[in-house]
């Protein structure tokens, strides 16, 4: 797996150093830039979140919103919903109703602002009511819902 991202990344003008190590910087700039380059490049979802999970082992450190943002959509896009599913669950974690104010303006934005099809941001958003539904944060599932109304989307009974 490692070789075929590696082929794919260094066609989209990466160099990442010896076969065995990550010589890129990884900052969540990096990271959201990669992501995209190996998608783009491969078309393969699975590849992009292997290198997701290989960059945060390599920093060790926790993805940022964009980050976990573009994988979402990378992973909706590659028809690997129950990645994007996990994803959301885990960043809504440790975001209770009474802090979640400004988490989900900042979420709901890097949704939006990495989001390369309305399909997929429809899609994204309404993954995200169902889990702030789930959750019990009935105040941010609504406010979302009106997000999307705004924009002209309504959330999906499918998801």
């Amino acid at each position: 797996m490692m070789k075929w991202m590696r082929a794919s990344l260094s066609r989209r003008g990466w160099i990442l150093g010896s076969p065995n190590s990550l010589e890129v910087e990884l900052c969540e700039c990096n990271v959201v830039a990669l992501l995209n380059d190996l998608f783009e490049g491969s078309s393969d979802a699975a590849l992009a979140f292997y290198f997701f999970r290989l960059s945060q082992r390599y920093s060790g450190l926790k993805h940022g919103v964009r980050a976990v943002s573009t994988m979402v959509h990378i992973a909706v896009s590659g028809n690997m919903n129950h990645i994007a599913v996990n994803l959301l669950r885990s960043v809504l974690r440790d975001v209770d109703e009474y802090s979640a104010g400004e988490w989900h303006q900042l979420l709901s934005d890097a949704l939006r602002e990495t989001s390369n099809s309305r399909r997929v941001l429809e899609t994204v958003y309404s993954m995200l009511v169902k889990r702030y539904v789930d959750k019990g944060m009935i105040k941010m599932a609504i406010s979302l819902v009106d997000d999307m109304r705004n924009l002209g989307m309504y959330p999906t009974i499918r998801v």
